[in-house]
């Protein structure tokens, strides 16, 4: 159910975002209805309402820029959200979380997944991914191994039970025996919790400037404060000023560009003595990038420039990619056209097949205006994408699929 997130216009009024639809629409202008059922902006040509279902963000369009606020630990809860805390204790199973410029939210640790403590050290992050990508047996603790001159080179860990957390201790059951360990020498905490096939209830992702991220069960609009709902029955305010995104796609959407395709295969249209496996890694699809490194960005005839998107695919001839089609999903959407960078010479045949039925055949040429793309994908197993050769052999062949993505 889309969320219940009701704003006053009168309130709303002059803050300028852009609100991008299911179908690839994007809407700027003044916000001046955002209600459980749709969100009008007012736009140079009149106003625009996108009905709730159909909405997947809004984005200030001059939102403030990421910044990095030092923070006492990174808070992790089970539904996805990150709260970077100025201050992190437990006592009898429900944790005090001071967030950075916030108030401080009482959350069970039964909603909470890992903890992680701010260090100067640099490089840990790797070290510790690898510890909590394990499949836990308990609570653990994560300890820094030092050398010498007092530097962390190493994280070890240790399973039990997660006790009481103070600013200076942990307390800590290992194998019935009750330790309290000093903060000082743990990286961070890690909360088992069984596994649950129960989908996360999230209604809106909000993000903000100095990085937190609210995977928000309900979001209202109290004067300028949004007050956000979360894991456990805890609430958070953020200023609406601080918001970068607030994103509604969660259940409706999936982006290809964030699947593991089933198969893909790169042909190349002269036999080389360069390995294949080696012109396979050079020619491979990129993700939300173009193969310059930077944005996917395609270009029209309009005067108002470039367009850059965030999500998608970067893709050289020829290549053939297969996807699983996730059940419940019946649109493929994109809008497709030649990199930038290869305007002016770049042409490719675009065929996209539902298991074995071709859906879509289409030559995609530099200079041309963008191609939208709205396929009825409903029912079929799979999902193929062909990007062969067009008529000027293979030359500057990138094709963009951008915000490429099924949807319900």
């Amino acid at each position: 159910m889309f969320p219940s997130l009701i704003i006053a216009a009168a309130l709303c009024g002059q803050l300028e975002v852009a609100v991008e639809t299911l179908e690839g629409a994007r809407h700027t202008g003044a916000l001046t209805e955002l209600t459980e059922g749709q969100v009008t902006v007012t736009t140079s040509d009149g106003p625009r309402t996108v009905a709730a279902e159909q909405l997947l963000a809004i984005r200030p369009k001059n939102g403030p820029t990421a910044e990095a606020v030092p923070v006492a630990a990174r808070v992790w809860l089970t539904d996805g959200s990150l709260l970077p805390a100025s201050a992190y204790v437990v006592a009898d199973g429900v944790a005090s979380v001071a967030t950075v410029g916030g108030p401080s939210l009482k959350i069970p640790t039964a909603h909470i997944a890992e903890v992680r403590f701010y260090s100067r050290d640099s490089g840990l992050d790797a070290k510790f991914d690898a510890i909590a990508d394990r499949e836990l047996t308990g609570d653990t603790l994560v300890v820094r191994r030092k050398d010498e001159t007092g530097k962390t080179v190493a994280l070890d860990f240790l399973e039990g039970v997660l006790g009481d957390v103070s600013q200076e201790r942990v307390r800590f059951d290992f194998d019935g025996d009750v330790i309290n360990v000093q903060r000082a020498k743990l990286a961070g905490l890690l909360y088992y919790h069984p596994p649950s096939d129960e989908p996360a209830n999230v209604a809106c992702l909000v993000e903000t400037a100095d990085g937190t991220r609210v995977a928000a069960r309900r979001v209202t609009l109290h004067g300028e404060q949004l007050a956000l709902s979360i894991a456990g029955g805890g609430s958070l305010g953020i200023p609406l000023g601080a918001v970068v995104n607030l994103d509604f796609s969660g259940g409706k959407v999936r982006y290809l560009s964030d699947m593991e395709p089933l198969a893909w295969r790169y042909t190349p249209y002269i036999e080389s003595p360069t390995a294949q496996d080696a012109l396979a890694r050079l020619f491979a699809p990129r993700r939300n990038q173009g193969f310059d490194g930077g944005p996917l960005t395609l270009r029209t005839s309009a005067d108002s420039g470039p367009v850059a998107y965030a999500k998608g695919l970067a893709v050289c001839s020829k290549t053939t990619l297969e996807y699983a089609a996730p059940k419940g999903y019946a649109r493929l959407r994109a809008v497709v056209g030649m990199d930038g960078e290869a305007r002016e010479l770049g042409a490719v045949r675009l065929e996209i097949y539902g298991d074995s039925r071709r859906l879509f055949a289409e030559e995609i040429c530099s200079g041309d205006e963008p191609v939208p793309l709205d396929l009825d994908v409903a029912g079929f197993e799979r999902i193929r994408i062909v990007v062969d050769y067009g008529t000027n052999l293979d030359i500057a062949d990138q094709v963009l699929l951008c915000q490429l993505r099924l949807t319900k």
